[in-house]
Parts: C-alpha cells; sequence; structure tokens
C-alpha cells in the first residue's frame, strides 16, 4: 500500500444508547460526533451482505453519513459514504470488543479496487504497527 494515502482515523467508545458509539474527548475534531448502528431493513442491503447499517447526523439532524456495513472478518467492516461532491469516500470499522473501542477509519474520495486487502493493509500498518 502506498504510503501517501490520506486518511482520518477517529476512536469512539459504546455508549450506554443501543447501537450507538460517542467519540472519544481529545484535542482533534471529529467529522461525526457519534456513530449509530442498526440491522438492514432493507432486503437489496440484505441480499448485498450488508450486516449493519452505520448513520451519524449533525447538530440540525441532517444525516451526513449512511452506509451499509459489509463485515470482512470478525469485527472488521467495510462500507462507503457518498460526498458532497458526488465521490464515495470508503470507510473501515475495527471493533475492539475488550476495550469497547471501535476504530473508524475515513479516506475521502477513495474506492479500492480490492477492499479487504486495501483494509487489512491499513489494519496492520496503523493500528497494529506490523510492516
Amino acid at each position: 500500500m502506498a504510503n501517501g494515502i490520506k486518511f482520518q482515523h477517529f476512536q469512539y467508545i459504546k455508549s450506554g444508547r443501543k447501537g450507538v458509539f460517542d467519540k472519544i474527548q481529545n484535542h482533534e475534531p471529529y467529522i461525526f460526533d457519534f456513530l449509530k448502528f442498526e440491522p438492514p431493513k432493507d432486503q437489496r442491503l440484505i441480499d448485498a451482505g450488508v450486516t449493519d447499517v452505520l448513520m451519524s447526523f449533525d447538530r440540525q439532524r441532517k444525516k451526513i453519513l449512511h452506509t451499509g456495513l459489509i463485515r470482512i472478518d470478525f469485527n472488521l467492516y467495510i462500507g462507503n459514504n457518498l460526498n458532497g461532491k458526488g465521490k464515495k469516500d470508503f470507510i473501515i470499522v475495527y471493533y475492539h470488543h475488550n476495550t469497547q473501542i471501535l476504530h473508524f477509519f475515513y479516506f475521502p474520495d477513495r474506492n479500492p479496487k480490492n477492499k479487504s486487502k486495501f483494509s487489512t493493509d491499513v489494519l496492520k500498518k496503523h493500528l497494529f504497527n506490523n510492516n
């Protein structure tokens, strides 16, 4: 994987509200204040392998994130978000069950061909520090 790929990495922690993860407070601004997971209801999403629908809203309750997540490993998911320019942003979600921390990787204007390999490479390099 090329070193020049731009992305943002955010961490969220499981909330007391069902299906919600809240941002972990730190100095850096988050794109999304919270992430909300729901099971897919649309049969087309279910047929496409979507295991969860991920959403977030801004302060005016406008939906700013909406993607169907596809599980590629036990606690590793991928998805896309359509951005304001009409292009797809690639998303990787990794959930650590013991710490209840969710790692959210956001790649603006990116839609890799081999999403599974790309995702595992990113985690190895930036989360598990295996070169």
